[in-house]
């Protein structure tokens, strides 16, 4: 058995071939649309954290490599330590033109000319504000410095402070023009490259952000900022993955109570979703990807009579607890926990294992109160609302099977006796476990919780 889920293997003559969730048409949709329109576009896929995106858009990327189509890739999150998106995308793309039309000699011209002007246009948005900010942070740190040109700034923050304030502002105003120049010229000059390169590959420059709901809300923010304000031109196409809900977010933290969803859209010309399938079918994303992790985990062979029931018992779950990707490969690590900790012989009421497998990872609170004993039965179905899951999501196999099963372990022994030979409690049996009915979740609970699961 695995604990951890590997990472996907993509093959590279084939990436789609990998893909569990069949969104090539979608991938089909989007290159159509950028490779047809020759306008500036930022577009954003929208998907909560760990729902796949970045794994789409490495088998996308692939595919379209495959069509001779070569794309710039930034991972926001890993330069959210700079303080300026603006340089870290240019620099992505003078890296992409280096690497990938070296021998283009077009557009290796354009990329110095490009080159250039970023320098010009990052130094006038460093200018004096930055270094006003850098000797404010400083102040206090630099108090003892022995460094001579330190305590000069010390002494200028601390007397001066006003007049280098005035100076900020005097200077900008002076040099608007030359400000607005810059970045135009930049524009210019960007769109020459984005032109040279659809010339190149019959596609334009391509350039995807991904991570942006990782990152640093002020450097998420700034990112969309940018990406608006300085490279806007034609050829040029951003596709940005994010989460609305927390890039929202990341704008208020940094402008406070706005309307974040207008404010956002200023700078998104195009809005797509990440395609999920819903519904009790073959085809729904989370029976295939639980059917996946199954597989990837590699269960003991004693559970193979188990493994559709398994499979189909989370997946259900999954989906009425709108769990995330990342959610089902942590909650199917406690249920690999839980089958390499037991023998063949253990009490294996599926729908019990599999929830509380689920519930350690959306509710850790929850999750204790079940293994310390404190639900009755209706207490645990006002917050879980089983009946509805067992009629809504697993009709086909047994629709009370659920119920029943909590029904015959939470049951206080009044409500047992009452409901024992009228209903299916009358078949559930502890198959001559010497353990009693009301011990056995928190018995469940102590093997799942053993071992805690980090996974990033």
């Amino acid at each position: 058995m695995k604990l951890i889920v590997p990472e996907l293997e993509i093959k590279e003559d084939s990436p789609f071939s990998s893909d569990l969730f069949e969104r090539e048409k979608f991938a089909e949709k989007l290159t159509n649309l950028i490779r047809n329109v020759e306008d500036n576009l930022v577009i954003s896929l929208d998907a909560n954290w760990g729902e796949g995106k970045s794994t789409f858009i490495r088998v996308w990327r692939l595919h379209l490599k495959n069509q001779g189509i070569k794309t710039v890739c930034f991972d926001a999150f890993k330069n959210d330590y700079s303080n300026d998106p603006f340089l870290d995308i240019a620099g992505e793309v003078f890296s992409f033109t280096d690497t990938e039309f070296s021998e283009n000699d077009e557009i290796i011209s354009s990329k110095g000319q490009l080159k250039s002007k970023a320098v010009n246009v990052g130094k006038r948005l460093v200018g004096w504000t930055a270094k006003v900010a850098v000797k404010t942070a400083t102040l206090g740190a630099i108090k003892d410095s022995d460094i001579e040109e330190l305590q000069d700034v010390a002494k200028d923050i601390s007397k001066d402070s006003g007049d280098l304030v005035s100076n900020v502002i005097l200077d900008r105003l002076n040099n608007h023009e030359v400000d607005k120049n810059s970045i135009e010229v930049f524009n210019k000059n960007i769109e020459e490259l984005g032109t040279k390169i659809r010339n190149a590959q019959g596609f334009p420059l391509l350039i995807i952000v991904d991570e942006l709901d990782r990152c640093r809300p002020s450097y998420a923010v700034e990112t969309i900022e940018k990406i608006k304000h300085l490279f806007s031109a034609k050829n040029v196409v951003f596709v940005l993955t994010i989460n609305k809900k927390q890039l929202q977010e990341s704008i208020r933290s940094v402008y406070g109570k706005i309307d974040a969803a207008t404010y956002l859209k200023k700078f998104i010309h195009l809005e797509a979703s990440l395609p999920r399938r819903h519904g009790y079918n073959q085809t729904n994303d989370y029976l295939q990807y639980s059917s996946y992790l199954y597989r990837a985990l590699d269960f003991p062979d004693w559970l193979t009579k188990n493994e559709d029931d398994i499979c189909r018992i989370f997946a259900c779950y999954a989906e009425y607890y709108n769990l995330t990707l990342r959610d089902m490969e942590r909650a199917y690590t406690n249920l690999a926990i839980y089958y390499a900790s037991v023998s063949e012989n253990a009490i294996n009421y599926l729908p019990v294992i599999c929830f509380l497998s689920i519930i350690k990872v959306k509710s850790t609170v929850s999750f204790k109160m079940l293994k310390d004993g404190k639900y009755t039965y209706n207490e645990f179905e006002e917050e879980f609302s089983i009946q509805n899951i067992s009629k809504d999501y697993y009709r086909d196999v047994y629709p009370e099977y659920f119920t029943t099963c909590f029904k015959f372990f939470l049951y206080n022994d009044e409500e047992y006796q009452k409901e024992k030979q009228s209903t299916d409690l009358q078949y559930m049996n502890l198959g001559g476990a010497s353990i009693s009915r009301k011990k056995v979740i928190p018995w469940y609970c102590d093997q799942i919780d053993a071992f805690n699961v980090n996974i990033a």
